[in-house]
């Protein structure tokens, strides 16, 4: 190892010292610039919006299910870009499912397939943690 190496390796400036999450914040942020985000991480990301999904199919709120969908459709790509695994397929169909009945605004319909889109979740998210 060079000297410079040795000497800045760890080095953090003094503002961001204290900051015990810079490390792997930054590895976060190199894994994600670069298209190596963590399969896990991914469905956390898209945890979050799927659960505005299912509020909206739970509520039988057609029109917010729709205002909703295109961010739990971009956050399930980045999960499929990872892994195409039967799992994850099987997440797309039950969330475009949702989708397809609030566009027909099939209320009564969406809470069955809300509960089909999460369990779908639970189990790729197990088979990964």
């Amino acid at each position: 190892m060079t000297a410079f190496q040795e000497k800045y390796k760890d080095f953090r400036p003094t503002v961001i010292k204290a900051d015990e999450q810079f490390s792997k914040d930054m590895m976060n942020e190199i894994l994600i610039r670069n298209g190596l985000l963590p399969l896990s991480v991914a469905l956390v990301d898209f945890h979050d919006v799927m659960e505005l999904v299912l509020d909206a199919v739970n509520n039988k709120n057609a029109s917010k299910v729709l205002e909703v969908y295109p961010r739990a459709d971009e956050k399930l790509r980045a999960v499929e870009a990872i892994s195409s695994e039967p799992g994850i397929m099987s997440i797309r169909a039950n969330l475009d499912e949702v989708l397809s009945l609030a566009k027909e605004n099939k209320t009564a319909e969406l809470p069955a397939r809300a509960g089909d889109l999460k369990a779908s979740y639970v189990k790729v998210y197990l088979a990964t943690s």
